[in-house]
């Protein structure tokens, strides 16, 4: 394979990131660019716009190189996305139908509704709460004792 002098300082950048590969479930998807600047400080890289983009096509071919084939379909990495340069569509919004009487929808709540369940909600887990407080210790005093167990 012959590499073009002016394409060197990106094939070493690459050689010296090899290790930086972010790797998921579905294996690597892409370069932890964390230590990049640092690793072009090491290779002494003026041009660092160029060898970032020099950069980013080696990862992308690597990327694209590691291709899973099952039943003779690519299932990763994904094609490419297909963008359009046309303009979204707008999308009306209609408004939903009332609901029948019977069977539909209720109306909402008006707060002092809610406010009227809440606090009986409030009140019933509070008799509950006493409930079981004095049912626990009504039964704790009923038990017997067996002396024999305490020993």
């Amino acid at each position: 394979m012959d590499v073009w002098p002016e394409n060197w300082p990106v094939l070493k950048l690459f050689d010296a990131m090899r290790t930086q590969w972010r790797v998921g479930y579905s294996g690597a998807y892409g370069m932890d660019y964390a230590a990049l600047p640092a690793v072009m400080d090491l290779l002494n890289i003026d041009d660092r716009q160029w060898a970032f983009e020099g950069f980013r096509v080696m990862e992308d071919e690597a990327l694209r190189g590691a291709t899973v084939i099952k039943d003779g379909e690519v299932t990763w990495p994904p094609p490419a996305p297909k963008l359009s340069a046309a303009p979204a569509q707008a999308v009306k919004i209609e408004a939903a139908p009332k609901a029948a009487a019977h069977g539909g929808q209720a109306a909402p709540l008006s707060i002092a509704a809610m406010i009227l369940i809440l606090l009986l909600g409030g009140a019933l887990l509070a008799l509950i709460g006493l409930a079981a407080q004095t049912n626990h210790l009504v039964t704790a005093m009923q038990l017997p004792v067996d002396e024999a167990f305490l020993r």
